[in-house]
């Protein structure tokens, strides 16, 4: 429904192309400067797959970002028991980066955290 609506709002500016004598010639222009300006029909698989992988690559750098963080915020702590749980924490960290096996309860332990 979402990719109808907005294909139909992207019907418009066409309309106006062919209404106007002679601004179908100024169609490769505009679809240069508007490239989205297509409706979805016209996307190419190539296109959708470098934006997947575009946003793929995002949410990864994100991921990344959020452990690094994570991972100073616990090396911080300095404190007796505070320590000992930023030291547990960093061993999970460590542990689901090298993709060893974590129980549940490791994950609902750390899961109160954030």
């Amino acid at each position: 429904l979402t990719r109808t609506a907005a294909d139909l709002l992207r019907v418009i500016p066409f309309v106006v192309i062919v209404v106007i004598p002679f601004m179908e010639l100024a169609l490769p222009l505009l679809l240069k400067l508007f490239p989205n300006m297509l409706p979805s029909t016209f996307e190419d698989k190539l296109k959708k797959e470098e934006k997947l992988k575009q946003r793929l690559k995002v949410k990864l750098e994100m991921a990344r970002v959020l452990q690094d963080t994570a991972i100073e915020m616990a090396k911080q702590v300095k404190e007796g028991d505070a320590k000992t749980a930023a030291d547990h924490f960093l061993d999970f960290t460590n542990k689901v980066r090298s993709g060893a096996a974590v129980s549940n309860a490791e994950i609902l332990q750390f899961a109160k955290l954030f």
